[in-house]
């Protein structure tokens, strides 16, 4: 049950932050406003002329996701554990994957965003594990 927990719990912080890190994009590089995204041809165009700022920033945003839901995942659990973490790093990495297959994405972003997914996860679980002390958040009794 404390896995499953730990799951969820990651999940949900790795979502916020990808969201987080996609309106920020969305916000310093408007780059998509009045793209039809019914015209996978108009939004192919749309990717390939993203500033790299932007794309910079989403990759940024993956590499954060991966590493606080990992992080977070490993915090939630009461034993050694390190399988929830890799779900939530799991589950994000076949999350950018489906992004790429619904919508075109430069070269670039697509060879460096299961990177970043993977670096971060395992950093994450890294982090989580180098803190002193017992877990932050105790078992109920």
């Amino acid at each position: 049950m404390r896995n499953a927990l730990a799951i969820i719990c990651g999940a949900l912080v790795g979502m916020a932050f990808v969201s987080a890190f996609d309106a920020l994009a969305g916000r310093l590089f408007p780059f998509m406003s009045g793209v039809d995204f019914t015209d996978r041809a108009a939004v192919a165009t749309a990717m390939q002329r993203a500033p790299i700022g932007a794309m910079a920033v989403l990759v940024f945003g993956t590499f954060a996701a991966a590493l606080s839901g990992a992080f977070v995942a490993r915090k939630v659990v009461t034993d050694s554990s390190r399988r929830p973490s890799y779900i939530v790093g799991g589950l994000l990495l076949v999350g950018v994957i489906a992004n790429f297959v619904m919508l075109p994405h430069p070269l670039l972003m697509m060879i460096a965003s299961p990177i970043v997914a993977i670096a971060g996860t395992l950093l994450g679980i890294r982090l989580a594990g180098a803190q002193s002390g017992a877990r932050s958040i105790p078992s109920p009794t």
